[in-house]
């Protein structure tokens, strides 16, 4: 249901818009787990790749696709793989325009996280249990950052799905091609 509000919002939007710009962009940066993921997770990195329409100076939608790996934390002997989270992301940004060079934004986002998670558990005794958990969920964010030129650098909230949250902190490469 997410993307087909999104979709009716973009051509409603597109029938309206005069100048319209086609974005390609990608980047990367650390990625730090918060909340319960912490527990089990240390400081990772991401990546990502993006497209994007411009309906104006001010307002563009695309999609996100991104990836994210947190190195697990060791508990005694036991070293996990890293916990690896895939996302395809529906977004919608608001740039402030102004006349200087740098330029304020904030966005949300929502889609599909693909997620595997390892972390070790506690169990009776002396006992250290290790879980993989796999799993496909909604989820949903929101960014806030600046822009310049073709760079930008932001900070992005996620929350998947079942109670996995993280935040991005990227710096981005974007160009943009006019169309008619």
């Amino acid at each position: 249901t997410l993307a087909l509000i999104v979709a009716i919002l973009m051509f409603c939007v597109a029938g309206n818009a005069q100048n319209r710009m086609l974005g390609f962009g990608f980047g990367g940066g650390i990625a730090i787990p918060t909340d319960d993921a912490a527990d089990y997770s240390k400081i990772g990195f991401d990546g990502f790749v993006n497209g994007m329409l411009s309906f104006s100076s001010s307002f563009n939608a695309g999609v996100i696709l991104g990836y994210a790996s947190f190195p697990s934390k060791m508990v005694d002997t036991l070293n996990l793989p890293n916990t690896v989270v895939r996302a395809f992301l529906l977004r919608g940004a608001y740039t402030f325009t102004s006349e200087q060079r740098i330029h304020p934004y904030i966005a949300a986002f929502g889609g599909l996280y693909h997620t595997n998670i390892n972390k070790c558990l506690s169990g009776t005794g002396n006992e250290v249990v290790a879980v993989n958990i796999t799993d496909s969920s909604y989820g949903y964010g929101v960014e806030a950052g600046v822009r310049r030129g073709h760079l930008s650098v932001g900070v992005a909230y996620h929350v998947v799905g079942f109670d996995f949250k993280y935040v991005l902190v990227n710096v981005g490469y974007s160009l943009f091609f006019k169309i008619r």
